[in-house]
């Protein structure tokens, strides 16, 4: 017998929640409120995940100071998620003078790692500032979606920007950040 569909379905498409962005003046709320209150380990580690758009859980904690290549000003660093080495990111100057400022303790560290903050201290530094700078959706990992929303905002190709944080396809930066 004929079907119309040919026994194809269309399923329906669930919508996505649109995670919030940081404006440039939150980020800058949230570092100075952390200055003020004597948290500048966390304000310097805000403002390099923001620089860099690594994953707080994986990347961020295992970074160490021999993944910066000093005459290019750029980093490389093994992403547990997909097994593969990041491709080069360049760093801000913001970023660069971060690195520079922490490479002196980092190489006296056994494990080299730029900050000493654990995943759990991350988590509750950021409760701490959502509730302090009353920010929605404040997580660590608003700093990722806001790397990827401000490399699209300055006209950066998909295809690089899913290169720079590490997705396997284009559509990923497509969907999430352009």
């Amino acid at each position: 017998r004929e079907v119309r569909n040919y026994g194809w379905k269309n399923l329906k498409v669930a919508n996505i929640k649109d995670k919030h962005v940081l404006s440039k003046e939150e980020e800058q709320w949230v570092i100075d409120k952390a200055n003020e209150l004597g948290d500048e380990e966390f304000a310097h580690a805000f403002a390099w995940l923001i620089d860099v758009g690594m994953r707080y859980e994986t990347e961020f904690l295992s970074f160490t100071i021999k993944d910066i290549n000093w005459k290019k000003k750029t980093i490389c660093f093994w992403r547990g998620k997909t097994n593969e080495d990041s491709v080069n990111i360049p760093l801000t100057e913001r970023a660069f003078n971060i690195a520079k400022r922490y490479k002196d303790v980092a190489l006296t560290r056994q494990s080299q790692r730029m900050f000493s903050l654990s995943k759990h201290k991350i988590e509750a530094l950021f409760k701490k500032y959502k509730a302090l700078c009353k920010i929605e959706d404040f997580t660590p990992y608003i700093t990722r979606g806001t790397f990827g929303t401000r490399l699209a905002e300055r006209g950066i190709l998909p295809k690089i920007i899913s290169k720079l944080m590490g997705h396997s396809c284009v559509e990923s930066a497509q969907k999430y950040y352009i």
